[in-house]
């Protein structure tokens, strides 16, 4: 084997003291994505297993469906010819223009107002 020479470093008390917090609360970290990391697989499990439950359960209800199927008696509906629809002749309307009272008296009261605001501007 070849000779490794060994390297040392020398660093300052406050910046090692940094390195060491940094190394720290890095570890700190990553334990909690690992604990993370096995509630969320505990939780896919859970899912997974409810999943499975869940189906067989809808297999169950299933399998009672068809069976309730089976012993209820059939009841032959008769069926009925469907009938041509006969086109039905449709009355034109005409359609005319209807004057609305309403309408005659809105413009009655206009001219009045007009004829009052005329009356105020020649005094």
């Amino acid at each position: 084997m070849k000779e490794e020479s060994l390297i040392h470093l020398r660093f300052e008390y406050p910046s090692a003291l940094e390195a060491k917090k940094d190394i720290l609360y890095s570890e700190k970290r990553l334990i909690g994505l690992v604990n993370i990391m096995k509630n969320y697989q505990e939780l896919k499990n859970l899912e997974m297993r409810l999943k499975l439950k869940m189906h067989r359960k809808m297999k169950e209800i299933l399998n009672l469906i068809k069976k309730l199927h089976q012993e209820v008696p059939h009841i032959k509906q008769p069926q009925y010819e469907e009938k041509e629809e006969v086109p039905r002749k449709v009355k034109e309307r005409v359609i005319r223009p209807e004057v609305k009272k309403e309408d005659s008296s809105i413009e009655a009261q206009i001219r009045e107002i007009q004829n009052k605001l005329n009356s105020i501007h020649q005094i």
